[in-house]
């Protein structure tokens, strides 16, 4: 029984790994779509704003990471250099918000040219 059970488990993980496809990305169209590849975009337009998006969100992680950097940093530092840290991340921190602002304009500009192109 122990064998049968770690043969079916085998090809359980066998069946998963040959599903789990490696995606470019993962974005949402729709309710009923979503794009893994940039060969999936119908209009030309949608995939050159979606490459400016895919760049933004690129960025966008980084800066991200970096905000949470300096929070730490300011985190573990004595009251002088908290002063001289706060003004980078407050300026850092406007930054990130307009880059996410940014990001969902794109993605509804993303999706409304795609769904026009699909209905012409």
């Amino acid at each position: 029984i122990v064998a049968e059970a770690k043969s079916n488990l085998k090809k359980a993980f066998a069946q998963e790994l040959k599903e789990n496809k490696i995606f470019e990305f993962e974005f949402v169209i729709d309710d009923q779509k979503t794009y893994y590849s940039f060969n999936e975009f119908k209009s030309p337009r949608a995939r050159e704003t979606f490459a400016k998006y895919r760049q933004l969100e690129i960025d966008y992680r980084q800066q991200k990471d970096k905000l949470a950097a300096l929070r730490d940093q300011y985190e573990y530092t004595n009251k002088a250099e908290q002063t001289q840290l706060t003004p980078g991340i407050l300026d850092l921190e406007k930054r990130v918000h307009e880059m996410q602002e940014e990001l969902d304009e794109l993605a509804i500009t993303v999706r409304y040219e795609e769904k026009n192109n699909s209905k012409n």
